[in-house]
């Protein structure tokens, strides 16, 4: 999951580098000023028909999700997986673990970090035709990362609490309603990427915490099929490239400054039964590029000799 800083974006342009303020207008930039009646009644038209049709991209950021097909049902499962940095230090150990109860899935990715960070996110969804995400909770703390923040809401009451904390230490009680889109899939990207068909594409959303509640666009765009190896064995895969966008009135002044968030990676191997092979980018906005890839080297006991 992303989570973006709290003041804003930060953009580089000729080697300057400053921060762009992506919080909602107040009112008063959206009512004509005395300048702006000055203009005459053509110009105070484009002015407020601009305004009108920022305020419709923001208003209609959720509508027409659609939710994504189940393909593949999800079961008893565990995985043991390494986070690494781009030069191939191996940063955490982790794994995830996911078992069917009742009528959802619980499922939990967890990285302990060798500085004794963590990493912990889990997730509760169901599978009835399509997936929806019905609880979410995410804790991240410790040096590996810029920001601490515990936080979790869920669909039944439509609500989000928990907490927030910047490199200062300064912190910040969450609370509040939240609009859960039936395509809203935090925590699930490789779920829905292992049951698109081959060579499918589709668009869904996630929240990130600013510290206030985001929703962003995950446009899930296959880039290539690209041979692979785990451990030994060589196998294909599709790499997906992800470019996550801002919804509403943060991505209209994003793109025209051109602001992008960064490109996440993925692989998913289509071979008998789709899997997840790896992942490379940031955890959180600003962050450095980190590898997630399972885990193949393992290390059996000793048999003692004679039996």
């Amino acid at each position: 999951m992303l989570v973006l800083p709290r003041k804003g974006l930060r953009h580089t342009q000729r080697g300057r580098e400053y921060m762009v303020c992506l919080t909602e207008l107040p009112l008063r930039h959206m009512l004509p000023s005395r300048a702006t009646i000055a203009m005459g009644p053509s110009r105070i038209v484009c002015k407020a028909a601009a305004c009108v049709c920022l305020f419709i991209l923001c208003s209609t950021s959720i509508l027409g999700a659609e939710p994504i097909p189940v393909r593949y049902r999800e079961g008893v499962a565990r995985g043991f997986l390494t986070l690494r940095s781009a030069d191939g230090e191996t940063l955490a150990e982790g794994g995830v673990v996911q078992i069917p109860k009742d009528k959802v899935v619980e499922s939990r990715l967890t990285f302990h970090f060798t500085n004794s960070s963590l990493y912990d996110e889990r997730i509760v969804f169901s599978q009835d035709h399509v997936f929806t995400l019905q609880r979410y909770h995410l804790a991240q703390q410790g040096p590996a990362f810029r920001t601490a923040l515990d936080v979790s809401f869920d669909r039944e009451t439509k609500r989000y609490i928990g907490w927030y904390a910047d490199g200062k230490g300064n912190r910040q009680e969450l609370r509040g309603t939240l609009q859960m889109p039936p395509d809203l899939y935090n925590g699930m990207t490789e779920v829905i990427l292992r049951n698109l068909p081959l060579g499918g594409r589709a668009t869904v959303q996630m929240v990130v915490f600013t510290p206030s509640p985001q929703v962003v666009k995950l446009p899930l765009v296959p880039f290539a099929e690209e041979k692979m190896l785990v451990g030994e064995i060589p196998t294909s895969a599709t790499h997906y490239h992800v470019v996550p966008k801002l919804s509403g009135l943060r991505g209209v002044i994003a793109s025209l400054i051109g602001v992008k968030l960064p490109t996440l990676h993925y692989w998913i191997t289509r071979e008998e039964v789709p899997a997840f092979l790896g992942f490379e980018g940031p955890l959180f906005f600003h962050g450095p590029v980190w590898r997630i890839g399972v885990s193949y080297r393992t290390i059996p006991p000793r048999v003692p000799q004679g039996k």
